[in-house]
């Protein structure tokens, strides 16, 4: 897990291939765990558990199956964000976000079923949509927003941890993106893998990178 973080995230090491060991645990200021981790930058948020993570497997495969499953093709309903709810359009816009941050083609259709599960669950039992509105409401979105620690370890997820950011680079190159329905074309043309996804160096490659491959079809 620790050797993977973008590069130009690191702390310079005398050996970048030295192994990662556990180097001690502490509080945050808000009373959780911090797990420090040689040669990494910041310590970890939280302190992941073998027998917590054990115990949820099962019940993440479960979902999993579900939400890849053909079961969420029977719900009578096209999520449609103009047509949603308020509160339920900022949940879809929400999943949107997720579907274009999402390098990978089976994490996309992940979220895109679950987009729709979520989306006609909330928007038509409205008893859970106000339990949720009203828990959301409460909470501090200062203290729910990603920090750069979190970031420096997100990023080693297939995910793009810096969206907005690579977009405005992409902009300043490729100012015809800027139009929803090129940008519309690009991104279809992204979630399929096979179009760029053809080893594990791909995945490092920046979303201008990928509009040069894009437009050299």
């Amino acid at each position: 897990m620790f050797g993977l973080f973008k590069k130009k995230e690191r702390i310079a090491l005398e050996n970048p291939h030295e192994a990662r060991i556990v180097s001690k645990y502490a509080k945050s200021e808000s009373g959780g765990n911090l797990t420090y981790v040689t040669g990494e930058k910041y310590p970890m948020k939280g302190n992941p558990d073998f027998l917590a993570l054990k115990a949820l497997s099962p019940i993440k495969g479960i979902l999993d199956k579900i939400f890849s499953s053909r079961l969420t093709s029977i719900i009578p309903f096209n999520v449609s964000n103009e047509k949603l709810s308020g509160a339920v359009q900022e949940f879809a816009k929400g999943f949107d976000l997720l579907i274009e941050a999402e390098k990978l083609e089976g994490n996309k259709n992940r979220w895109k079923n679950m987009k729709k599960v979520i989306c006609v669950f909330l928007e038509h039992d409205m008893p859970y949509r106000y339990k949720l509105q009203w828990m959301f409401e409460r909470m501090d979105k200062e203290k729910i927003k990603l920090e750069e620690s979190d970031k420096y370890f997100f990023r080693v997820k297939n995910f793009r941890v810096d969206l907005e950011e690579e977009k405005e680079e992409l902009f300043k190159t490729y100012p015809k993106y800027k139009n929803k329905e090129e940008m519309d074309k690009f991104n279809k043309w992204l979630s399929t893998e096979t179009n760029w996804y053809h080893s594990n160096k791909d995945l490092e490659k920046t979303l201008e990178q990928l509009v040069k491959n894009y437009e050299n079809i």
